[in-house]
């Protein structure tokens, strides 16, 4: 299997590796190997070694994905509350977009519009965050869509993408 020889490889790294950012790393990816897995505990482990570190917003960004995955959304929002205080803005707005995909999927509308809104007045927030902001927001609030699509004709067809799916 091929995660199986991924999990292998990342576990002999570190073993060998002594530089801290290139063991973060390798951390990190071996995190995300045993989520794909199946194997969520162990990720979460992973993921909960490296929360306080370098790239504790990154492991507690993984940690809260994987956490809602698996139907533990208010441990999500635990980890993911921190981060909006964060200095640098992608981490904030990776933190908002998070926040605002679980309260959607708990069926808190409210909440998740709220969060998109404040995405989408943040500066410095990466393309694909903000991609995903204005997709959930024509999602969650229609009368959005021409504005969206204007600034945007990409997102036009996401949605008639999303659209196609749920005619299927």
């Amino acid at each position: 299997n091929d995660l199986v020889a991924a999990r292998a490889s990342l576990e002999g790294a570190l073993g060998v590796v002594v530089a801290v950012d290139e063991r973060t790393e390798l951390q990190l990816r071996l995190a995300r190997s045993e989520a794909d897995g199946g194997d969520s505990e162990a990720a979460l482990v992973h993921y909960g070694e490296l929360a306080d570190g370098a790239r504790g917003a990154d492991a507690r960004l993984g940690a809260a994905e994987l956490l809602e995955r698996m139907g533990r959304g208010d441990e999500a929002t635990a980890l993911l509350t921190p981060l909006l205080d964060a200095p640098e803005p992608d981490i904030r707005a990776r933190a908002l977009m998070a926040m605002a995909t679980t309260s959607e999927r708990a069926g808190d509308a409210a909440a998740a519009l709220t969060g998109v809104r404040a995405i989408l007045d943040l500066d410095g927030v990466p393309p694909s965050v903000m991609d995903g902001a204005r997709i959930l927001l024509a999602r969650l609030d229609p009368s959005a869509v021409d504005g969206l699509v204007a600034q945007n004709p990409a997102i036009r067809a996401e949605l008639l993408m999303g659209r196609a799916q749920k005619l299927r």
